[in-house]
């Protein structure tokens, strides 16, 4: 590894990190967002079927077939939810996977240094112990 992109693949490794949050952020959102949308759908189809039950079971065709279609809204806004969960944690397992992977380079860069350091170092002193005496 060149001591000299060091900076560079740190500077690219920050960027990438960011980029994974920015996603993971995005898809947290969706995830609240789907989420309230269940909630809502629910709470409506609970709402229907409630004054259905009050009037006696009686459900007029208009009725149950707004029930059908929240449900079956209910039921692809639940599969969607189910999807980005999925989704959050495939990138939550990429992006922990990419760190490890990144905090591995990290050491080796920095194993690396420290060693050219130390070599620069007993260079510098053997230069120096082998000048002459004035």
């Amino acid at each position: 590894m060149n001591l000299d992109s060091v900076p560079r693949q740190l500077t690219e490794v920050k960027e990438q990190l960011a980029r994974g949050e920015e996603e993971n952020e995005a898809l947290r959102n969706c995830k609240l967002e789907l989420t309230a949308e269940v909630e809502r759908l629910s709470a409506t189809v609970c709402s229907m079927n409630q004054e259905v039950g009050e009037r006696g079971g009686v459900l007029t065709g208009q009725a149950d077939q707004r029930c059908q279609e929240l449900e079956s809204q209910l039921s692809e806004t639940r599969v969607q939810l189910r999807q980005c969960q999925d989704t959050v944690a495939e990138g939550q397992a990429l992006l922990q996977a990419e760190l490890d992977s990144l905090r591995i380079k990290l050491s080796v860069a920095t194993k690396e240094c420290a060693v050219h350091f130390a070599v620069q170092q007993r260079e510098s002193l053997a230069a120096v112990c082998r000048l002459p005496k004035t």
